[in-house]
């Protein structure tokens, strides 16, 4: 089942620049500031929203993680190695989530999907920054490291940055946003990035955007998760940037006279794989490791 998506910011709205199209429009995102932003530049979990861990109580055991309904600290357990049976050890309801973004509301082209979503994984999208000077940028699904409570990417920026991603679902009532507009809410579910040790939580229009919430570690929203900004359709010429995402507000988020950066992921693309091909892979990490 696919994450719960929402439709609340019917009033907030944004112009794109002018390329070749005139004054194109794009909808849903206000001209303020947030506060505590520390995504100073764009990161892992933007890259992985293009297509977010609850608390969970210390095990004895890898099948006794207990996941609560709070979120905000994170206790170390055991990681539980993958199920080599017929059954990967997926969240598919997070796949299902990364997939509906990524090819619905964004527009990304993913391989493998063919118009059927079910029981499939992204298995890697990448694309280039066009604001640094088109620097590569992916994230790739680490099979070995994911389990049933979590989902596992490795993230790449140039030839110099390789991180961590872990993805987990977030149930309405588990964490606390705070909206452009100040306003504070917690019965929206999503998805919670987890880039080695930076949260973001993030959560879709359910049509053809993705709102993005850092955690503030300091300040007067230390804990909640402020929006930061907006990822929707690039509006970029395809013939010459090739399919593209458009970045709201992340570089600068704009003030109430100056309207927020609008920046793109160019040349975006994607592949998805199947629960067949996961355990394939899966069945013959565990033959090679007997050898």
């Amino acid at each position: 089942m696919q994450v719960n998506a929402i439709n609340s910011f019917s009033n907030v709205n944004f112009e794109g620049r002018k390329e070749k199209k005139a004054e194109k429009k794009n909808s849903e995102i206000q001209q303020v500031q947030p506060s505590n932003r520390f995504m100073s530049k764009l990161s892992g979990p933007v890259a992985a929203a293009l297509f977010m861990v609850p608390v969970v109580t210390m095990p004895t055991s890898c099948d006794k993680i207990e996941v609560s309904a709070s979120a905000g600290i994170e206790l170390p357990y055991p990681p539980c190695p993958p199920q080599h049976d017929d059954e990967p050890a997926i969240d598919w309801s997070i796949q299902d989530s990364l997939l509906t973004w990524g090819n619905d509301y964004l527009a990304i082209p993913i391989e493998g999907i063919d118009g059927d979503k079910t029981d499939k994984a992204l298995r890697y999208a990448e694309g280039k920054r066009q604001w640094d000077f088109n620097r590569p940028e992916y994230i790739e699904l680490n099979l070995p490291l994911s389990n049933k409570y979590e989902t596992r990417y490795d993230h790449a920026i140039g030839d110099d940055i390789k991180n961590d991603i872990r993805i987990t679902k977030v149930n309405p009532g588990e964490v606390t946003i705070v909206k452009l507009d100040g306003t504070e809410v917690n019965d929206i579910g999503g998805l919670m990035f987890n880039e080695d040790g930076f949260k973001t939580f993030a959560h879709s229009n359910g049509k053809d955007s993705i709102y993005v919430y850092p955690k503030a570690t300091s300040g007067k929203y230390e804990g909640k998760y402020v929006q930061d900004g907006i990822i929707g359709r690039g509006y970029l010429s395809n013939d010459k940037y090739g399919e593209n995402v458009l970045l709201v507000g992340f570089l600068s988020p704009g003030t109430p006279e100056y309207p927020p950066t609008e920046d793109h992921y160019i040349e975006v693309a994607g592949e998805a794989i199947t629960k067949d091909e996961i355990a394939g892979i899966l069945e013959d990490d565990t033959k090679s490791e007997k050898e």
